[in-house]
């Protein structure tokens, strides 16, 4: 009798080796193959379809797309484990993006699709970007059109917007685009644009970076110095259950200072997943900056217009060149990601202190600072948006030096002296705790903040003379990777139950053989300078640090404060609880000295800027995050106006400097 073969008389496993085989075959775009073999017939179709085989789409999903960093910030236990289901939901996703993106590329035409469609697909696309190693971007930039595309949003969607006068309001969608626009923009991408379309993307990048009042650069109000927040406010969430996400200030004059909760929900792997939106003007920072590195060193840094496409070109070879995005090694965005799942909620979200790296603020750094003339910044503030395009813009260079104190509670001082050493660490031990937060404009430090830095040998024995039963010491640990036993930072300071005069004094170990900075301490007699450095938020002590010759006594200074009550007593801690950053660095407008402390729950760094001479340059609040890539940008600020205004700000962005420096 003659058998008669076909398709369905083949075992399942053999026929699923043949459609992933037959998908091998071409690595862009969907999976044609296996579509032909599954319309063949309804054996085929039960067999291959991605409802009863997500197993053969999971192994399609690895061929086509980068599945490393899924599972690096997943991990692979429940409830968040990468699952063979997950993954092939994820497939049918990222088709759907990648054939909306590309048809509106190749029609030249934004496609009438619902918003919710839209931002849907804007979100899958994002993470593509995000997760990419290798596969992934080749599919955005080959079978996408991801440059076209984005090309097609500017012009067709956000430019308009901005063209009709109503600013450029802050939404999800456009805070992806510019997002995604920053992941594929390359230098030659940026030649390759005419000089209008890169005036017309300039004058809005330059609205959106400066104008402070209407675009929020920060997860959660930067005058909080702790979060999250213990109890929470009425109305931080709306009718729909959904986050309030930053709309513009109705008085511009007023500071954002009310924290909301930003998270929203979308689907991802299959799963739904909440986090928060990026930040829109962080991409338009990096994009912003990225334009300027294209234009003349010496017409930037003294002043020009923000549309001038005139200004010449010259080899990157000859000025600072600033990273670009990487779409080729996923991990740079492994922290932008934790911070997007753990910072949603001011009063809930644990934020990421726990996983930050430690190293990754200290070093040599070098950048520039911006900011525009302050007559255009007060038009803007008064409702004049169009003030930016006549606005002339200055650009500066600097460069800082870092170093890292990090609050472990278990750290107790290394005292040479045995009796001096019993007494300390019992008197330690009995009243450790975290330093209390200080003011905003003085980076959440205490007031009257002095750092010394002696030799051990030195300072070993005078310091234990300070620490009294009623004091409080705080023992900050250096970091120091070439050592296990590095120098230490020694904070004293006394926190009355009532408001008392008290003394503070901080103190720096190195194992260093030369000391490194040493403050003194001007005083202030006139009444008149002293209100005006009170409003500076220093306590009337105008701190400034000086070169200290190489001595054999170590200089303690003690000046008299009173504290807050907010600022007395934190609760008991175990582990990395706070972080305190000290540093010098230099501009063109002379040397300055840098003291700060980062905010553990997203990442923010607040750091006081404070020029050692006196050429009236005063003092500056510098608030920013390290971003993927090692880019550390932000927004400076006087610290004259009170917190709850906003007062005149400028930009900053910061590399990792490749020549240490003096």
């Amino acid at each position: 009798m003659e058998s008669h073969l076909n398709l369905s008389t083949i075992p399942t496993d053999v026929i699923e080796l043949i459609a992933y085989h037959a998908v091998m075959n071409d690595f862009l775009g969907p999976p044609r193959a296996l579509v032909a073999l599954i319309s063949t017939c309804r054996s085929l179709y039960y067999s291959l379809s991605l409802e009863n085989n997500p197993s053969l789409h999971a192994a399609i999903f690895r061929f086509k797309f980068d599945s490393a960093a899924a599972h690096r910030r997943f991990g692979r236990s429940e409830p968040w484990r990468i699952s063979a289901t997950g993954l092939s939901a994820e497939l049918r996703a990222r088709f759907d993006a990648l054939r909306y993106m590309r048809g509106v590329a190749l029609s030249g035409n934004r496609s009438k699709h619902p918003d919710e469609e839209i931002v849907r697909h804007l979100w899958t696309l994002y993470f593509m970007c995000i997760e990419s190693d290798e596969k992934n971007v080749d599919q955005l930039l080959f079978y996408g059109k991801l440059r076209p595309y984005i090309q097609i949003c500017l012009t067709q969607y956000l430019l308009p917007v901005y063209r009709a006068g109503g600013g450029l309001p802050e939404t999800v969608d456009r805070s992806l685009i510019l997002w995604m626009s920053w992941f594929s923009t390359t230098w030659d991408s940026l030649n390759e644009e005419s000089a209008d379309l890169e005036a017309e993307i300039t004058s809005l990048l330059c609205y959106v970076v400066y104008a402070n009042f209407n675009f929020n650069a920060y997860f959660a109000p930067w005058m909080i110095p702790q979060l999250p927040i213990k109890q929470r406010q009425p109305n931080d969430r709306n009718s729909h259950g959904t986050s309030n996400h930053h709309t513009p200030n109705r008085n511009r004059y007023s500071a954002v200072v009310d924290p909301v909760d930003r998270s929203i929900t979308i689907n991802l792997y299959g799963r739904p997943l909440h986090l928060t939106p990026p930040v829109l003007v962080h991409a338009a920072m990096l994009l912003y900056f990225a334009r300027l590195e294209r234009r003349s060193v010496s017409d930037i840094t003294e002043r020009i217009t923000p549309t001038g496409s005139h200004i010449p070109l010259l080899p990157r070879s000859v000025y600072l060149t600033m990273r670009l995005a990487d779409m080729r090694d996923s991990k740079l965005y492994d922290t932008d990601f934790d911070r997007f799942r753990v910072c949603q909620d001011p009063y809930s979200s644990p934020g990421i202190g726990d996983i930050l790296e430690p190293g990754m603020f200290s070093g040599e750094w070098e950048g520039h600072f911006f900011f525009i003339d302050s007559d255009s910044f007060r038009d803007m503030l008064d409702g004049d948006d169009m003030a930016i395009h006549m606005a002339m813009i200055a650009r500066q260079p600097q460069v800082w030096n870092i170093k890292e104190h990090h609050y472990q509670p278990h750290v107790i001082a290394p005292l040479h002296d045995s009796t001096s050493q019993r007494r300390t660490e019992t008197s330690l031990r009995r009243t450790l705790r975290p330093m209390p937060s200080g003011p905003s404009l003085s980076a959440h430090l205490p007031r009257n903040l002095e750092l010394i830095e002696c030799i051990p040998a030195v300072s070993a024995s005078k310091p234990p003379s300070l620490i009294s039963s009623s004091s409080s010491s705080v023992i900050f640990e250096n970091l120091n990777p070439h050592s296990h036993i590095g120098p230490m930072l020694h904070a004293t300071y006394t926190t009355p139950t009532r408001r008392t005069r008290v003394r503070t004094t901080y103190t720096t170990w190195t194992a260093e053989s030369t000391p490194y900075l040493s403050p003194k301490t001007a005083t202030e007699n006139d009444s008149q300078r002293q209100s005006h450095f009170d409003r500076l938020g220093d306590g009337g002590n105008h701190s400034m640090l000086r070169a200290m010759p190489s001595t054999n006594s170590c200089l303690l200074l003690e000046p008299s404060l009173e504290l807050d009550p907010s600022e007395q007593e934190l609760a008991e801690c175990t582990g990395l609880k706070d972080m305190i950053l000290t540093g010098k660095g230099h501009s063109a407008r002379g040397p300055f000295i840098l003291k700060g402390r980062v905010r553990l729950w997203d990442g923010m760094v607040n750091l006081v800027k404070t020029y050692t001479l006196d050429n009236g340059q005063g003092t500056q609040l510098y608030r920013g995050y390290i971003l993927s890539n090692g880019l550390w940008i932000g927004r400076w600020r006087d610290t004259v106006t009170e917190e709850d205004t906003n007062g005149f700000e400028g930009l900053f962005a910061m590399t990792r400097r490749s020549k240490p420096f003096a």
